[in-house]
């Protein structure tokens, strides 16, 4: 069995964990979650990283400091995970879907078009390690005075212009879940460039106060707090971040025989599956490949029907990509297998 994605740690991991178990450390968030926040911090070279459950209380927690909720309108692209159309609506925003570009990301033009007097924040998604032309949206951003929110939870280690993705917006956001690059099982992190961002988001995620330990609370806020425990395994996975990113380069590689675009680093492995792409699914499942289709588009989903949908990109994207084993312990055996079994299926259709 060759699984789609899996997570990939190891022995210095284990012996990090049973270190700190045998430490006595309180396992909640304290100091090893500061060190991995400031190790985070460095390598995406941004001023303050806070750490959250998920990448979805990072998406919820930057709207709610950015100030968004009832009467606004927030611009999500149409082909993105879930997640991001459910922190506006966890906020009490309105959500304004749009079509995305030929890359599946959103682009300046899309978002200058779709602006209204309602448009507090547009939320631009780094699909799968890609993004759009984020020094014009943030310039357009400035312009027009709209709140620009980094969905990076899938670019962790990819560039736009020899800039780190999720650190365009005045909010980054990140996911560590099992199948991203560096993982901590579940947990996410904000990005934020000035102290008061930061302290908002600290606030909010620990019940309105900015330390522990007192029980006085001037602002409203949640129990959005890392653990200790998350972090150990977070440092030793980022120590390791450099040869993720490159192992990931090079899977591009050895699937397509070409070099990646500069400063891309694909989460998954993309196939445009053109002429039967379940069929193909079903082949390589058969033999023990395991695959997983493209999201479909949000307007499709129950909860964000729309009465006359105009979304020909991200419904063309969604019918058509299938994302091949993806995982960091892949060989060059395996992927050879992959690409020979993908070739054989479409040699018979």
């Amino acid at each position: 069995m060759i699984n789609h994605v899996e997570p990939y740690y190891g022995e210095a991991e284990r012996k990090a964990v049973e270190k700190y178990l045998k430490s006595g450390g309180f396992l909640t968030e304290y100091t090893y979650t500061k060190k991995f926040e400031s190790m985070l911090a460095k390598f995406l070279d941004v001023p303050f990283v806070s750490c959250v459950p998920s990448g979805t209380a990072a998406l919820y927690l930057s709207l709610l400091a950015s100030g968004v909720g009832p009467g606004d309108e927030v611009i999500v692209p149409d082909l993105t995970m879930i997640a991001t159309a459910n922190a506006v609506r966890m906020v009490g925003a309105t959500v304004k879907l749009v079509d995305v570009a030929e890359n599946g990301c959103i682009n300046y033009e899309i978002i200058e078009d779709n602006l209204t007097e309602k448009t507090k924040a547009v939320i631009a998604v780094d699909l799968n390690g890609r993004s759009g032309e984020m020094d014009k949206i943030r310039n357009l951003a400035k312009s027009s005075k709209f709140i620009l929110v980094e969905d990076a939870c899938q670019a962790l280690g990819s560039k736009y212009k020899g800039k780190y993705l999720g650190t365009f917006g005045r909010f980054g956001c990140f996911s560590l879940g099992f199948h991203k690059i560096i993982t901590t099982g579940q947990g996410g992190f904000i990005v934020t460039h000035t102290k008061e961002d930061y302290e908002t988001i600290e606030r909010l995620k620990d019940f309105g106060r900015l330390e522990g330990g007192s029980d006085i609370h001037d602002y409203l806020g949640f129990n959005f707090k890392f653990t200790d425990l998350q972090a150990v395994i977070g440092i030793e996975q980022l120590k390791t971040i450099k040869w993720r990113m490159e192992k990931k380069r090079k899977l591009y590689g050895w699937y397509f025989g070409a070099e990646p675009p500069i400063g891309y680093v694909p989460w998954f492995i993309e196939e445009y599956s053109y002429f039967d792409r379940d069929g193909l699914k079903r082949h390589l499942k058969k033999i023990g490949i395991e695959t997983r289709v493209m999201y479909p588009p949000i307007h499709t989903q129950k909860i964000y029907k729309v009465d006359k949908p105009n979304f020909p990109t991200s419904e063309f994207i969604s019918d058509f990509v299938l994302w091949l084993p993806s995982s960091l312990s892949l060989t060059k055996k395996q992927v050879e297998i992959i690409v020979r079994e993908t070739g054989e299926f479409y040699e018979d259709v």
